[in-house]
């Protein structure tokens, strides 16, 4: 069966979690047998990585290059143009999927090539669909966030951004339209996909998920404790906002009452400069780390306040799959089964991780959620079990 995928930013090498998905998701595809083609946006700079991935992977790549405008007039005569004539297309990701290059790639290839699925790796694709004989191929919408509400989460409410978000609202409810198959990134946006009348919706879990799973976590005595956070970029909002509550507030209140006890680890690219004078002799910026699987062996807790951002992150999931210890807010868990005092210890504001961080010393409380959080993540993540969850969801078509 031949399957043509249309995915974001070409997602090789893997730098962060949503990289991980879509280049995970490609894989699995041909793991399952399926003749796979792709279409990728990608950086000028950055064609050079396509050939070499192209030839490791035996399938045919179709870069489409971004056109931005460094121009800031030109940029917002193009969107007051937009307001005027495509109103909908107020949603700057779908506006792209509009552009004339890849409407006539995409075309060409489904002329020619005549897939039997066509995967769209973002639900703001929609403008493509109507190119797509419906006869011959069925459509598949791959969301990694309900875009709406993680934008409007993101960015914070203004005039210009309730317009925007009614925008991107418009593009999920026509890829709910337009779609044979919703493939939700989690049970809490399966049921906002099946309140926007999705005719078939079905979870996905973060696909990168089976390559992080342990069978086992060395859960032992030490001092002091390995404490992490990782955002995989920090140009990214919900992550910054994270950073700095753990910097400002956590911290902090740990190094008033314990700060010989732990060390923080924090990962991730684009450490803001402002940020800096919150580190503390007990914090170790490490940016990009080259050897993740090395670093990840001698973590004891991995502490996440998420307050904000949709979707799956995989700065809760990962360390959950790998049986480190998780201290983290509930809204991160999006649905997912994971239970207080069970598998994590949930946490609301700061002096809730502090305390669980102070309970975490406990070596037979960090070895006891280690092992649910690895039994759990084995009935959800394996790559046996997500295999599974596609041909179900694909067989049904």
């Amino acid at each position: 069966m031949k399957i043509l995928v249309v995915t974001p930013k070409f997602p090789f090498p893997i730098m962060g979690a949503s990289e991980s998905d879509r280049a995970y998701g490609i894989k699995q595809l041909m793991r399952l047998g399926f003749d796979v083609k792709v279409i990728s946006k990608i950086p000028k700079d950055k064609l050079y990585l396509v050939d070499p991935v192209a030839k490791k992977l035996g399938i045919d790549f179709y870069p489409i290059t971004y056109k931005f405008s460094k121009n800031k007039w030109q940029a917002l005569r193009k969107y007051i143009k937009i307001a005027f004539t495509k109103p909908t297309m107020l949603d700057g990701a779908a506006y792209e999927y509009s552009d004339k290059e890849i409407v006539d790639k995409f075309k060409e290839i489904n002329s020619i090539w005549q897939p039997d699925y066509i995967w769209f790796d973002m639900s703001f694709m929609w403008h493509l669909i109507k190119y797509v004989n419906r006869k011959k191929t069925k459509v598949i919408t791959r969301s990694q966030a309900f875009e709406a509400s993680h934008f409007i989460e993101e960015e914070g409410m203004s005039f210009k951004n309730f317009i925007v978000y009614f925008a991107k609202f418009y593009s999920e409810k026509r890829t709910v339209k337009l779609s044979d198959l919703i493939l939700a990134i989690t049970p809490e946006e399966r049921d906002m996909y099946k309140k926007l009348g999705a005719k078939h919706v079905e979870v996905l879990p973060l696909r990168g998920l089976p390559y992080s799973m342990k069978d086992s976590k060395e859960i032992k005595e030490k001092f002091p404790l390995n404490v992490f956070f990782a955002g995989s970029t920090y140009g990214v909002q919900h992550n910054k906002k994270a950073l700095e509550f753990l910097l400002k507030e956590i911290i902090p209140q740990v190094n008033k009452q314990a700060k010989d006890k732990f060390v923080f680890h924090i990962l991730g690219r684009k450490f803001p400069d402002a940020f800096k004078q919150y580190v503390t002799s007990n914090v170790k910026v490490l940016g990009f780390v080259s050897d993740y699987e090395q670093l990840m062996k001698q973590m004891d807790i991995a502490l996440i306040p998420a307050l904000a951002g949709r979707g799956m992150q995989q700065k809760i999931f990962e360390p959950l799959a790998r049986g480190i210890p998780v201290v983290a807010t509930p809204r991160g868990l999006a649905g997912y089964p994971f239970k207080n005092d069970q598998h994590l210890l949930y946490a609301k504001t700061a002096e809730d991780f502090v305390d669980n961080l102070l309970k975490l010393q406990d070596v037979g409380i960090r070895d006891r959620l280690s092992k649910e959080a690895i039994n759990l993540s084995k009935e959800l993540f394996t790559k046996e079990i997500l295999d599974k969850q596609i041909i179900k969801a694909i067989n049904k078509l």
